[in-house]
């Protein structure tokens, strides 16, 4: 192992101690969701702002924004390593060049990780502190709480989108590593879209349908609505644009297979007229095999998407945007129409 270029991270120490845990990670965040939820409600009834035994949604979700963010790290920073480790055959470089580019890829470097946390934590701070007042009497008696579930949220969301845009950067890297791509064997490139599609969505859910859950108002008007569609836009970038280098190569490449198959497919055919010429009919059945074959490539090839993803993948992410995107509109309508 060469040279370690930076310190990792704490973070990193937290969620090893996560991983130990003996639940899996698709139990532990609902569950932690929950346990917040359920002692805020138990507090508001022990302090007479709820009536003993009915739930508040508001106490019940009021840390998803936390928990999610949470989430999200973890996923991207364990499915950043089987995810490089599935590229390692298309990479050309040596084994010592790897294991630097997989501590870069899945890494949080130090300094600037801890940096960009306390700069969040700060802006969490002062965006809990003016929400105060907007936020329902009951979540106002827990002021300190709605604070600190801000200012962590944001602090870790900060931490988390360094991250992720110093991975997606290094997707280049990676593309221009890239040997010769084999049509026949595009998965390991398909992974790194189910990475994007995956990683977009989770900020979408972050930033979007908690919003739309949690505080509907903020769909009430043009101004708020659009600020509060923006993150759509922003899931499609994350999910295409890193992957722009390698839909250049696949372009690229099968321009290059597709002349290839003309240039045979043009030789074929000076060999059959030059056979014709001399009246020369021995090997005309192999030729036209040959000729045949060849056909049948130009046609698969032609075939083949230069889209560096499954369209499985590109059509599941659309209908995850739409769905909750359609019925926030319909809703504000709704709500317009009401007069509410």
């Amino acid at each position: 192992m060469p040279p370690k270029p930076f310190r990792p991270n704490p973070i990193h120490r937290f969620y090893d101690w996560l991983d130990r845990l003996p639940i899996p990670m698709w139990v532990f965040y609902p569950l932690i969701l929950l346990l917040f939820g359920l002692t805020f409600n138990f507090l508001a009834w022990s302090r007479g702002l709820l009536p003993r035994g009915q739930f508040n949604f508001i106490l019940l979700l009021d840390f998803i924004w936390l928990v999610e963010s949470l989430a999200l790290l973890h996923f991207a920073l364990r499915a950043s390593v089987p995810l490089l480790d599935g590229y390692r055959n298309n990479l050309d470089v040596n084994n010592e060049e790897f294991q630097r580019l997989r501590y870069e890829f899945t890494i949080i470097p130090n300094v600037p990780g801890i940096l960009f946390f306390l700069l969040g934590l700060t802006v969490g701070y002062f965006v809990g502190i003016n929400s105060l007042p907007a936020q329902p009497r009951i979540a106002q008696a827990f002021a300190p709480w709605v604070v600190f579930q801000w200012s962590f949220s944001l602090g870790l969301a900060f931490l988390s989108i360094y991250f992720i845009i110093r991975q997606l950067r290094l997707f280049q890297k990676f593309f221009d590593l890239t040997k010769r791509i084999s049509f026949s064997h595009l998965d390991p490139i398909y992974a790194f879209s189910r990475y994007t599609a995956v990683i977009g969505f989770g900020i979408f859910m972050i930033s979007f349908v908690n919003s739309f859950l949690i505080a509907p108002g903020n769909f009430q008007n043009a101004y708020s609505s659009a600020v509060a569609y923006f993150p759509v836009i922003i899931v499609l970038a994350i999910f295409y644009l890193p992957l722009r280098g390698i839909n250049q190569r696949l372009v690229a490449e099968k321009k290059r297979m597709l002349k290839n198959v003309n240039e045979r497919m043009e030789k074929m055919f000076a060999r059959i007229h030059r056979a014709e010429e001399k009246e020369d009919y021995k090997n005309a059945l192999g030729l036209r095999n040959l000729l045949s074959a060849l056909n049948d490539e130009k046609v698969w090839l032609e075939s083949v998407s230069t889209w560096p993803w499954n369209p499985r993948t590109f059509t599941t992410l659309l209908s995850a945007l739409l769905l909750p995107t359609v019925l926030s509109l319909v809703n504000s309508v709704i709500s317009r129409l009401l007069g509410l």
